[in-house]
């Protein structure tokens, strides 16, 4: 007899909401100098279909710092804040999680907030089994800092320019700020390399 291992739980969310972007960079897809802001917000609500009640805030920005020999140093914030109402944290499928390529780098994909769980391992009554599962949370904080320069102009074959970087990652997630310590910050730092394509 197999064992499940997972329960699919429906969940329905409906809400409203909106943004606003301001960009100055000098080019989207691959910035060297300028910054982007944006805000949003979602309010979600059972009135409009669905079954939770909360709001959400979203605020980030990015900074791109042209340096001598084509090398940028490029800067990010973000902060995520939500709100349940009537309940004490979000659904699973709206929680804030960090952890992998466009979070927290180095750190294995949504792991920077987990929970443990042991259960017994049937029939040795001693030997528990610990699982280490993603949690997630109300809010998020995430910092990065990235020191972007050029590898080659261009690829020998590809004629692609090939660019480096050197990143440090921070970031956290929590229920409360109340709850918060400062071990709950995780940290990532390493080399990337990008194909910049057109």
């Amino acid at each position: 007899m197999e064992e499940a291992r997972q329960v699919d739980v429906f969940t329905q969310i409906a809400g409203i909401g909106g943004a606003l972007v301001y960009d100055r960079r000098d080019n989207p897809l691959n910035p060297t100098e300028g910054y982007r802001l944006q805000g949003s917000v979602l309010w979600a609500n059972p009135y409009m279909g669905g079954s939770n009640h909360f709001l959400k805030f979203n605020l980030s920005t990015q900074w791109f710092i042209s340096l001598p020999k084509s090398i940028t140093l490029a800067l990010a914030l973000r902060y995520d804040h939500a709100v349940p109402v009537g309940s004490i944290q979000l659904p699973k499928v709206e929680r804030f999680y960090a952890g992998g390529d466009t979070t927290i780098r180095g750190l294995e994909q949504d792991m920077a907030w987990t929970e443990v769980l042991e259960t017994a391992v049937a029939p040795y009554a001693g030997a528990p089994l610990f699982q280490i599962r993603p949690q997630g949370g109300n809010i998020r904080l995430l910092t990065n800092v990235e020191l972007q320069f050029p590898i080659f102009k261009e690829m020998p074959v590809l004629t692609l320019p090939l660019m480096g970087a050197v990143f440090f990652d921070n970031g956290m997630v929590t229920n409360s700020w109340s709850a918060f310590e400062a071990d709950d910050f995780r940290h990532g730092i390493g080399f990337a390399w990008r194909l910049v394509t057109p």
